[in-house]
């Protein structure tokens, strides 16, 4: 009278499949997803021209705590959702940073062009 039985939540799947280094390292990728949208959040609220970052960021880490507590319901710990919002916090974190980057050179140029104008021509 065998069957199959469903764990209990994600993390329960997961830690019973893999052990407790697969556990340990399922529960590293979430934590870095978490702190690279903490990251793409700290930047883009430094810096108005990347405000679009700071919408985005918050939106993925919100799903990212919705799977976390969805999962600790639900045995979906294979499911690729969480696979696709870490991925999106790499890309979110690479992203923000080379725009970061992109502005700072842009007003570092137009401070050294404005530096050279006379002062007649300077914007005020």
């Amino acid at each position: 009278r065998g069957g199959w039985k469903a764990a209990h939540n994600s993390f329960t799947q997961v830690g019973a499949e893999l052990g407790v280094f697969g556990l340990a390292l399922f529960v590293y990728i979430i934590y870095r997803a978490l702190r690279n949208y903490r990251l793409v959040i700290r930047v883009a609220r430094a810096s108005p021209q990347l405000r679009y970052h700071l919408w985005t960021a918050h939106g993925l880490e919100a799903a990212v705590w919705g799977y976390i507590i969805g999962g600790s319901a639900l045995n979906h710990g294979y499911s690729p959702i969480i696979y696709y919002l870490v991925a999106m916090s790499v890309l979110a974190k690479w992203v923000t940073l080379r725009d970061k980057e992109r502005v700072s050179n842009s007003e570092t140029w137009a401070r050294n062009v404005n530096r050279n104008l006379p002062w007649w021509k300077a914007p005020r």
